[in-house]
């Protein structure tokens, strides 16, 4: 099968509407998104070690080269080596991250765990133990999900996040409730 590289990458934060703009671009005529939103390849060292040729082969199988390819995962704005990896294979690829107000962000993220029965903390212990130099140094260094299940606070520093990006721009787009606007666009030359 014949493939290429991705038009655009949804790289927003962990409850900050990703699964929302996927779903509203999915049914767009010209775009097509891959049914699984979280079927990760940059944060994914099993996949990315596959190469993104055979991982688009499995994945993009049947959709049509005319179209814009997109994907969206929330993995991927707290792995530090995704940027670096995004870069290596799709250095011209538009990104767009989907920020919402870190507390509330920290807080729905709390409760997603909660219901999952996966946090057993309270919030307070949490918010006390992650603000610690060491806490925050230990969350920013890790990887893909290991960083998504236990990172509060350190998932909310998106300056720090988005400036480790090198691509010539990032559209960010900041969630008030569920209405999504484009806020500002970060252009960066690249030296």
């Amino acid at each position: 099968m014949q493939t290429k590289h991705l038009d655009f990458i949804i790289i927003g934060a962990m409850k900050a509407g990703t699964t929302s703009l996927f779903k509203y671009l999915q049914p767009h005529p010209e775009i097509y998104m891959i049914p699984e939103k979280e079927t990760s390849f940059f944060s994914s060292d099993y996949y990315f070690k596959k190469r993104w040729e055979n991982f688009a082969n499995e994945v993009f199988q049947g959709a049509p080269l005319d179209k814009m390819w997109g994907k969206a995962s929330p993995s991927y704005m707290p792995d530090p080596r995704v940027p670096q990896r995004i870069y290596e294979i799709m250095p011209n690829v538009k990104l767009i991250a989907l920020l919402r107000n870190p507390i509330d962000r920290a807080f729905s993220h709390y409760k997603h765990l909660l219901r999952q029965k996966r946090e057993r903390r309270s919030f307070e212990e949490i918010v006390s133990e992650q603000l610690t130099e060491k806490s925050l140094d230990y969350t920013r260094a890790l990887p893909g999900l290991l960083a998504v299940n236990s990172s509060y606070i350190s998932m909310g520093e998106y300056g720090r996040i988005l400036q480790s990006y090198l691509m010539e721009s990032i559209y960010v787009l900041i969630q008030p409730g569920m209405k999504c606007q484009i806020y500002f666009l970060f252009q960066r030359q690249i030296i």
